[in-house]
Order: C-alpha cells, then sequence, then structure tokens
C-alpha cells in the first residue's frame, strides 16, 4: 500500500514539472509585440456580462492595434466618428511587465479622432486574456478572450 502512495505521489510530481515546464516554454515564445486575442465575452460598466460572437478582436502588429470590439457604455462627450470600436491606429506609451504567476501585463495608449483610448491587457499562462479598455470620453469596458496563435 505504501508502494502505491509513494508510486502516486511521484507519478503527480513529474506531471506537475512537465506542466510547468510547458507554460515557461509557451511563455518564452511569446512575442508581446505582436499578438491577437479573440473576445468572446464582455462586461460593461453599468450594464450584466454578456457573451459574444465570433469575430470580435483585439491584435497588436508591431506598432499598431487592429481593435473590432463592441461597447456599451455611457459616452460623456460625442465623437461624430462613426466606426466605434472598429480602426486601426498607431500605439503610443507602450509597457510590458510581468506580473504574478506568470503573467503578462500590456499597456498602451491609442488615439482616434478626439478620444484617447488607454487598454490594459493580461495574458495568463493557459492562453486565456483579459482587456480592459478606458475611453477617454466614455465609460470603461472590460473585455474576457483567448489568445489566437496563428
Amino acid at each position: 500500500m505504501k508502494r502505491i502512495i509513494a508510486f502516486a505521489f511521484t507519478l503527480l510530481y513529474v506531471l506537475l514539472c512537465n506542466a510547468r515546464e510547458d507554460m515557461s516554454r509557451d511563455t518564452l515564445t511569446f512575442d508581446p509585440q505582436h499578438f491577437r486575442i479573440d473576445v468572446d465575452y464582455m462586461y460593461p460598466r453599468r450594464w450584466s456580462a454578456r457573451s459574444l460572437d465570433y469575430g470580435y478582436s483585439l491584435e497588436l502588429r508591431n506598432d499598431s492595434v487592429i481593435c473590432h470590439l463592441p461597447y456599451m457604455g455611457v459616452a460623456y462627450q460625442t465623437d461624430f466618428d462613426t466606426d466605434g470600436l472598429n480602426f486601426e491606429k498607431p500605439v503610443t506609451q507602450y509597457n510590458i511587465k510581468k506580473g504574478k504567476k506568470n503573467r503578462l501585463q500590456i499597456r498602451f495608449n491609442c488615439r482616434k479622432s478626439i478620444v484617447d483610448y488607454q487598454f490594459l491587457v493580461t495574458l495568463f499562462p493557459n492562453g486565456k486574456a483579459t482587456i480592459r479598455m478606458i475611453p477617454s470620453n466614455a465609460d470603461s469596458i472590460n473585455y474576457d478572450g483567448e489568445l489566437s496563435f496563428e
């Protein structure tokens, strides 16, 4: 009986070590200057959370952000640009830091018309991601999604 328990603990230890090595390899091969997040859930500030259909994403390509996101919230200043959150703009103030538990936190800003957008992207080792978008003229909104490895 003791041998079976010792074998089970040894097997569990080996499996956990292999899983940690796989996670560290994934974070090392990830390029924080070029990634895409396919968004599947949004959390508006004043309304209930909503599940999203296929097609919404946030992509960072070197020095540009490509944003295709829905928005629900209160705008305090009108923006007469009718594209909404469908744009491709240059990134300013790009910053990356490693957070707790192998998380990566990426901050960047962009400007569209009269609105400044601040993005805080948190990437988890399992491929999940959260996005917090703070426009200068409206309520902030959060999104959940997954990294897309194309």
